[in-house]
């Protein structure tokens, strides 16, 4: 996020849970309310993990999808098609690699923004490394770099989590469940 934290460690890991499609209706849904439009939607998903927003986004909507993740998951053999691909990269590395102005319609970053919950930061603690390599334990981490980029690169972000609207250069539109959709100002 900044030279503080350094780069990016696995913040939550791979997922535990067995319903890994929960969240899609909800996603689309909001697409579809309050994005959909003639041209070709061009979707980032951040923290990937399965891939299986981006799979429904791509069976729903005309659209471009990337999802970027640490890991590499098995199921991005079976999603992965001509308008949707995954790459296995450190997200960080990726985000300040990217350099341009909203290339992006939306940029999904549900399994990240929720440690801005503050009862998630009261169950955990986040391991990073830092710039020499050596694991470190934060107990809050500071995410307004990463909001600013995404702030830059997109038109709308999609999170999961209780940020009740209060996202730095992100305006509330919707929620469905728990899933929010902010638009950039």
């Amino acid at each position: 996020l900044d030279g503080k934290v350094g780069k990016q460690g696995r913040i939550f890991g791979k997922t535990k849970y067995k319903n890994k499609d929960i969240y899609n209706k909800p996603i689309c849904k909001l697409i579809e309310e309050f994005l959909i439009s003639s041209h070709t939607l061009y979707v980032l998903d951040l923290f990937c993990g399965y891939g299986s927003y981006l799979n429904s986004i791509s069976k729903q909507f005309n659209s471009q999808c990337i999802g970027i993740d640490i890991d590499e998951f098995s199921t991005w053999k079976e999603y992965s098609s001509d308008n949707v691909c995954f790459f296995q990269k450190d997200v960080f590395d990726v985000i300040n690699n990217v350099k341009c102005v909203k290339p992006f319609d939306i940029i999904i970053t549900t399994n990240t923004l929720r440690s801005l919950d503050k009862g998630e930061l009261e169950k955990h603690n986040y391991v990073f490394r830092d710039l020499s390599g050596v694991n470190v334990v934060k107990d809050c981490v500071d995410f307004s770099p990463f909001l600013e980029w995404c702030n830059i690169n997109s038109k709308y972000l999609i999170t999961r989590g209780g940020e009740d609207g209060q996202l730095k250069g992100f305006e509330k539109v919707s929620r469905e469940g728990s899933i929010n959709l902010f638009k950039s100002v």
